[in-house]
Parts: structure tokens; sequence; C-alpha cells
């Protein structure tokens, strides 16, 4: 919220994220609504075999299971 009131024109902010390794992630703020799109660009159920092995991945990088 003290980083929202003193800089109103940041969208977001990028931080380490703990579960990834301290590796980049972000947050938006509400104001960055308009800079994303309406509709992704593309839709897939995470069981939709071609996300498999990006799935399978990101599980392991993270130390999780695939059920």
């Amino acid at each position: 919220r003290a980083i929202w009131e003193a800089l109103p024109d940041v969208d977001g902010i990028l931080y380490g994220a703990a579960l990834h390794g301290h590796a980049p992630a972000s947050a938006l703020f509400a104001r960055a609504r308009a800079a994303l799109p309406a509709h992704p660009v593309v839709h897939r159920r995470l069981d939709d075999p071609l996300l498999h092995t990006l799935v399978a991945n990101a599980a392991a990088d993270l130390g999780y299971g695939v059920l």
C-alpha cells in the first residue's frame, strides 16, 4: 500500500520469489490492468498434452509433483 500511494506511476513491483530460488517475479497493481490484454491470446487447460512438459518442468523446479 505504501508503494501504491507514494509512487502513483508505478504499476507493480519486481521481487525475488521465495518459492522459486529468489528468481524474478512480478506483482501488478490493479492500475496496470489497462496494460494487459482483455483476453488471453492462448488458452489451454493445464492437463492439455501440449503443456505436459512445461507443467512437469515447472513442478520439478518448485519441488512439487504433478497428479
